[in-house]
Formats: C-alpha cells, sequence, structure tokens
C-alpha cells in the first residue's frame, strides 16, 4: 500500500496509489488526510488496504492517473 497527499488545501486530501505508480484513488468518504488516517489506524488501516487491493485490480471506483507534479509533503502541517 502506497499513500500520498494531494495539493489541495492547507493539509492535502489523502490518496492511495497503485503499486505501478500509475494510478490514484482519493481516500475521501473515511480518511481525509494522512494525519486524519494515523490518528485513527487501527481503524483506517483495513479501509485503506482494500482501497488499494480495488486500485491495483482495476476496479477502484473513481481512480485518475497519478500526476507527482500535483502532490504534496505527505504530512504538510504534522503536529
Amino acid at each position: 500500500m502506497k499513500l500520498a497527499s494531494l495539493k489541495i488545501a492547507p493539509d492535502g486530501l489523502l490518496l492511495v496509489v497503485s503499486n505501478d505508480l500509475d494510478r490514484t484513488v482519493a481516500a475521501h468518504g473515511f480518511a481525509g488526510t494522512l494525519q486524519a488516517a494515523l490518528d485513527n489506524w487501527s481503524n483506517m488501516a483495513s479501509l485503506l488496504m482494500d482501497k488499494s487491493e480495488s486500485l491495483d485490480t482495476g476496479q477502484a471506483a473513481n481512480a485518475f492517473d497519478l500526476v507527482p507534479i500535483d502532490l504534496a509533503s505527505s504530512l504538510p502541517q504534522a503536529y
């Protein structure tokens, strides 16, 4: 499972990235940012893993091409 943050708002938007680094899908709906996912990791890990597996098998809804220049620091405002 690979995670990234899209340059949106101060905290970014959590993305799940395919293993080949070509496609991605937003993790909104259950974890808007990486910080939110880490704060509730015991519940988020399995949801993110499911999203990752569906992305890698081509079954993820709303997947789009990964554009590296659109990525932000993973934890832009970590505390």
